[in-house]
C-alpha cells in the first residue's frame, strides 16, 4: 500500500507519518522543496518507481505539495492537474490512499511559526498555499482521500 500524507506546514503530517510507520512498519519517504530541475525529475521518478513496484511506503509530501506550493514559491507548479490524474490512475491500480492533513488556518499558521518553519515566511504566502490545498482536495480523485484535522490542545 502507498500512503500519501499531504498538507501545509504545521498540519501534523510528519507526526502522523511516524505513527503510521510505527504501526505498519512502512518506511517514510520525506519530500520537501526540490532545489533543482534534476531533483524534481528524481522525485518524480521515485514516485513512479514506488507506484510501479507496489512498494509499501508512506510519502510525507508528494506531488500535491508541488501543486500547492509551486505557484506561490516559483510562480508555477511542474505538475498539472492532468499530470496529477495520470499519477493517480497508476496509484489506483497499486492500492493507495491520501491523507490530507488540515485544520483551522490560523491555528496551523501559529503552529508553523512556533515550530520555526522557515520555508513559508509570510502569512499571505501561507494563506495562499492553504487555499491551494483546499482547492486541490475539494475535487474528485482516483484514490481515496481521508481528511485528518489538526486540533489545538
Amino acid at each position: 500500500m502507498i500512503i500519501i500524507i499531504e498538507g501545509i506546514d504545521g498540519s501534523g503530517k510528519s507526526t502522523l507519518a511516524k505513527q503510521i510507520s510505527k504501526q505498519t512498519g512502512y518506511p517514510i519517504v520525506h519530500r520537501s522543496n526540490p532545489k533543482s530541475e534534476d531533483e524534481k525529475k528524481r522525485m518524480h521518478e521515485e514516485y513512479l518507481l514506488a507506484i510501479s513496484h507496489k512498494k509499501n511506503v508512506i510519502f510525507d509530501r508528494c506531488w500535491y505539495s508541488e501543486m500547492a506550493y509551486g505557484p506561490v514559491m516559483r510562480d508555477a507548479s511542474c505538475i498539472t492537474y492532468a499530470g496529477m490524474y495520470e499519477l493517480e490512475k497508476r496509484l489506483a491500480k497499486s492500492g493507495a490512499m491520501i491523507i490530507y492533513c488540515t485544520g483551522p488556518k490560523s491555528a496551523l499558521w501559529n503552529r508553523a511559526m512556533e515550530r520555526g518553519e522557515s520555508y513559508v515566511v509570510s502569512k499571505d504566502q501561507f494563506n495562499t498555499i492553504y487555499d491551494n490545498y483546499e482547492d486541490l482536495f475539494s475535487i474528485p480523485h482516483y484514490v481515496p482521500v481521508v481528511h485528518y484535522e489538526y486540533k489545538e490542545v
